[in-house]
């Protein structure tokens, strides 16, 4: 898998013993490859994607408490910063 080029790569590419996929940029979506190896050789079964959100996941109470430190950490250590 890669990540640079943040392409969405829809057709697996198999070059040598790697399989090339990507689902594109900024956690839009989340790439689902189902593949077998049978006598080390890679057959791709499926490639698909779905978005992070397309189940609305209930908020857990200890990431959201993680995140807010976090907020409130910037603000209070670097809110007076001005980036040019």
């Amino acid at each position: 898998m890669g990540g640079h080029s943040q392409s969405l790569v829809k057709v697996p590419r198999i070059k040598g013993n790697s399989v090339i996929v990507q689902a594109g940029a900024n956690g839009a979506r989340i790439g689902i490859l189902e593949l077998a190896v049978n006598r080390g050789r890679i057959g791709i079964i499926r490639n698909r994607f779905m978005r992070p959100d397309q189940y609305k996941p209930k908020d857990d109470r200890q990431i959201r408490e993680l995140i807010d430190q976090y907020k409130k950490e910037v603000k209070n250590n670097f809110n007076d910063l001005r980036f040019k």
